[in-house]
């Protein structure tokens, strides 16, 4: 028998491609379902900044927990700039290898978009490394200054909810990314600290 046709091969994966659903942010409910986890930690951030509006300028201890976990948070993303700006394809493989492999991997052909993603999630967990080790360096820090870590593991925990228990509904893969069980471990108990602190009592003056 003869083999198929480019063409017989074409239209059936054009069929193919019809079937494909498309990815659920890119349809109208899909949008709003977005938009509406990105409200949840804004809506936990207003709730903070409303409870403690007439504190804002007072001074917080640098207490132990706060630094240790300032430093930690601040090393852990230090080394994000690196992987997502030069190392993806290095870190998808070692952790294929390992079979931990839950983010997918690079696109065969990259566009200006993926690099442009790439160096935008690079710069913000720049600016984080840098205010962390900095507020960690010093003895006291405006109760304001908080807003910043708390701002980030507030999105964070909305990533953690979309990623482990929403991801049904908004993984272009319909798959879960276990590998940020581990994100969750170390981001959740920062969350608590935080809170604890921007919460907490200022420094009495001598």
């Amino acid at each position: 028998s003869s083999a198929p046709s480019s063409r017989g091969r074409g239209n059936r994966s054009t069929r193919a491609m019809d079937k494909v659903e498309p990815l659920p942010f890119f349809v109208p409910a899909g949008r709003i379902a977005v938009i509406g986890t990105i409200l949840l930690p804004a809506a936990a951030i207003v709730a903070l900044f409303m409870v403690r509006r007439n504190d804002l300028e007072d001074s917080i201890e640098m207490g132990g927990a706060l630094r240790i976990a300032l430093l930690i948070h601040a090393v852990y993303f230090s080394v994000l700039p690196l992987m997502f700006e030069a190392g993806l394809d290095i870190s998808g493989a070692l952790l294929d290898k390992m079979g931990l492999n839950s983010f997918g991997h690079v696109p065969a052909n990259p566009d200006n978009l993926y690099w442009q993603m790439t160096h935008l999630a690079g710069e913000l967990f720049f600016v984080a490394t840098v205010t962390y080790f900095v507020m960690a360096g010093l003895s006291t820090v405006p109760r304001w200054t908080l807003i910043v870590p708390l701002a980030q593991v507030a999105y964070n925990l909305k990533n953690s909810l979309v990623w482990l228990v929403l991801y049904k509904f908004f993984s272009p893969t319909r798959s879960p990314n276990y590998m940020m069980i581990s994100d969750f471990l170390v981001i959740f108990p920062f969350a608590v600290i935080y809170t604890l602190s921007f919460l907490g009592d200022k420094v009495k003056q001598a």
